[in-house]
């Protein structure tokens, strides 16, 4: 089974999910997820005061498909 990116809606449900103070294991049901993946996504895109930001997490994932596709 090969990684699949999570897109901007996904960021957003976790976004707002995680600002309702819902669990990692919850959030994941609702999106059809593991929890392990979840709790990478948003470890991987906390920023300012630890808190995950949906669209900088997108950003990033915009500019690493960009470097990619010039390489």
């Amino acid at each position: 089974m090969g990684y699949k990116h999570f897109s901007i809606e996904e960021q957003e449900k976790i976004h707002y999910a995680l600002w309702e103070r819902k669990s990692i294991r919850t959030i994941a049901k609702e999106l059809g997820r593991s929890a392990s993946s979840v709790y990478r996504e948003i470890s991987k895109n906390t920023y300012h005061h630890h808190r995950y930001h949906a669209c900088p997490s997108h950003q990033q994932a915009l500019q690493k498909l960009q470097l990619n596709n010039f390489i």
